[in-house]
């Protein structure tokens, strides 16, 4: 358990529910069920950028075997304008639950901290998250950082320096 001097630098934390990592939790029998991904994007645009970018990481998550929707928010209430039974509200719940991956984003305050707020429950999640993939993955990861772009970039190169000695 860390100091509380440790906890003192965390004021909108509640000490009593942050954990230390459990390494035994760490290694559960894994899901067989393709990992279900939710990608949100917020333009309403007919000719969405950022749209476009979350059908095109759909197709890759796709490849890589993942089971993927992309919530389309036309039609989403803003917060409070509706009632929680609105059928975009709903749907968005039901994609939420399903899912298996999401971050959100939540405004700071004027010195740059969240106030204690649900939101911040979810930062809190995220970070314990984040820690848990950590340790789950780091003595993989040279496997797991072999990436494609740097792969294809060193073949390049490669492709370079051979066409340049045949000169």
């Amino acid at each position: 358990m860390p100091e509380a001097s440790a906890l003192a630098d965390l004021p909108a934390a509640s000490p009593m529910h942050l954990r230390q990592p459990d390494m035994d939790a760490l290694r559960p029998a894994f899901s067989t069920h393709k990992p279900r991904i939710l990608i949100l994007y917020g333009s309403l645009r007919a000719v969405s950028y950022s749209r476009f970018l979350a059908q095109e990481a759909a197709r890759l998550l796709e490849y890589f075997g993942c089971e993927v929707r992309i919530f389309n928010p036309e039609g989403l209430p803003l917060p409070d304008a509706a009632p929680a039974s609105h059928p975009k509200v709903q749907e968005l719940r039901e994609w939420s639950a399903w899912s298996e991956g999401q971050v959100w984003v939540q405004e700071f305050d004027a010195d740059g901290r969240m106030k204690p707020s649900s939101y911040y429950d979810r930062v809190v999640d995220v970070c314990e998250e984040l820690v848990k993939f950590t340790l789950m993955t780091r003595d993989a990861s040279n496997y797991l950082t072999d990436r494609y772009s740097e792969r294809k970039e060193e073949v390049e190169k490669l492709e370079q320096r051979v066409s340049l000695r045949s000169l």
